[in-house]
């Protein structure tokens, strides 16, 4: 009797059964059985913002940010009046 693990193929490395990645092109892929390798697209997009921001992508990232027009260095924080907004990133993480 024989007991193989399966495996799947993409782009000449091979994954393991639930193994998951990112490709360079921001697609989130899994390998599943007897499927083979399913892949999504992995950059969300904001679509909620004041319209003096604007979506930005990392450079050489998937993660896209909202950033004030005038200052890409300048995150775009707004909420609700007297409570400040949840942040992604803490105060020392610069965006660039």
């Amino acid at each position: 009797m024989y007991y193989y693990i399966g495996s799947c193929e993409y782009q000449g490395q091979v994954f393991g059964i639930g193994d998951s990645w990112i490709t360079n092109d921001c697609y989130q892929c899994v390998c599943m059985e007897p499927f083979g390798v399913g892949c999504c697209d992995h950059n969300l997009q904001p679509v909620d913002y004041p319209d003096w921001c604007e979506v930005i992508k990392k450079p050489d990232s998937c993660l896209s940010v909202v950033v004030m027009k005038a200052n890409h260095k300048l995150p775009c924080l707004y909420g609700k009046r007297g409570k400040r907004p949840d942040t992604w990133k803490s105060d020392n993480d610069p965006i660039f």
